[in-house]
């Protein structure tokens, strides 16, 4: 299946040291997937999924940081797997979700030469029509 999707990440500069004073940002992004499921049993299904897209950083928070590309429009990849359990209904599931995602050189920093990777993990209700 191949679906478009977006997603927002609220962080602050809270635990960084100072200064400046702690100030929040928002992480935007968009992309699309291809999505592979398979449905060994009656009530269990296990996704794949590989993704491509774009994201910012709100501001120029993160500049003083080290991260001098944050606030541009950055490509990112990434991939996940899943497990989704359909119990009683066919129409509803409870799904867990996990993968990593590596955001290049949108969230390289001035002071570390490491890949900049994010783990994402999902807990969720899905409902199927």
């Amino acid at each position: 299946m191949l679906l478009a999707q977006a997603d927002a990440a609220f962080g602050s500069t809270e635990y960084a040291p100072g200064p400046p004073d702690p100030r929040s940002f928002t992480l935007l992004g968009a992309s699309l997937a291809l999505r592979l499921g398979a449905q060994p049993g009656r009530a269990v299904g296990l996704l794949v999924q590989g993704e491509v897209g774009g994201a910012t950083v709100t501001g120029d928070v993160l500049e003083i940081y080290g991260y001098l590309d944050a606030h541009e429009i950055g490509r990112y990849f990434g991939g996940l797997a899943g497990v989704e359990w359909y119990g009683p209904s066919r129409r509803l599931a409870l799904t867990l979700h996990g993968g990593v995602r590596s955001y290049g050189q949108l969230l390289g920093s001035t002071r570390d030469d490491g890949t900049p990777l994010a783990w994402l993990s999902t807990l969720g209700l899905k409902h199927t029509f």
